[in-house]
Parts: C-alpha cells; sequence; structure tokens
C-alpha cells in the first residue's frame, strides 16, 4: 500500500482525536484517557465509510458481497460501542487493568476492520 492511503485515514483520526480532545477546553489525563478509549469506535465508522467507498466504486458484481461486509462492519461497530461504554465505566470506577484490556481488545478489532477496509479498497480485493 503506498503511504498516502494509510496517511490520508491516519490524518484524519488524528485530528478528529485532537478536536474531540482540545476544542473549547483544556484536557486532563482523564478526558485524554476517555478519548482513547472512545478511538475505536471512530476507527470501526471510518472502516465503514471506507467499505461504503468501495461498494459505490465497485462493479455491479461485488456489490452483493460489499454490502454483506458493509453489514457485518455496523455489526462489529455496535460489539465495539459496547466494549467503549464497558471499558469506560471500568475506568470510572478505577478497574484499570480490565478497562486497559477491553482497550486493546476494540483497537484490535477497529484496527483489523481499518486495515481490511484499506486494503479492499485500494486492491478491489473481491470480485
Amino acid at each position: 500500500m503506498p503511504w498516502i492511503e494509510i496517511a490520508l485515514p491516519g490524518v484524519l483520526l488524528f485530528v478528529k482525536f485532537l478536536l474531540k480532545l482540545f476544542v473549547d477546553r483544556s484536557a486532563t489525563l482523564p478526558d485524554f484517557i476517555s478519548a482513547t478509549l472512545a478511538l475505536p469506535v471512530d476507527i470501526v465508522f471510518l472502516s465503514a465509510s471506507l467499505l461504503a467507498g468501495y461498494i459505490i466504486t465497485s462493479s455491479p458484481g461485488s456489490i452483493k458481497v460489499g454490502l454483506i461486509l458493509f453489514l457485518c462492519c455496523i455489526g462489529l461497530s455496535l460489539l465495539i460501542v459496547f466494549i467503549w461504554r464497558r471499558s469506560d465505566q471500568l475506568f470510572t470506577t478505577d478497574r484499570y487493568k480490565t478497562a486497559a484490556a477491553c482497550c486493546i481488545l476494540n483497537f484490535s478489532a477497529a484496527c483489523a476492520t481499518l486495515i481490511f477496509s484499506l486494503s479492499l479498497l485500494t486492491t478491489g480485493a473481491i470480485r
């Protein structure tokens, strides 16, 4: 994958993260951690957007598979939102290790989805 295909979505996520953290407020460490716990939600919705772009630009024969992948991504986003809410709750109740484990699980699922979506969009792997 050329660097631009990773850099543009990465910059988009980073700017959104910074805007949520710093616009019209001063960020504290708990704010930073809460924003980090929520980042997988942003990642999975970026992945869904990339899958939508794949569906829009794909050949008619790939649309059915693309829609199935898109629905799977939306389903995964529900799970990621649930885990994010749970990890945020765990963090606020001082259960840091469990919150960190949930966060790692969430980042793993979201990043895997993003990598798959990027590769699908850039290579058109499904025909």
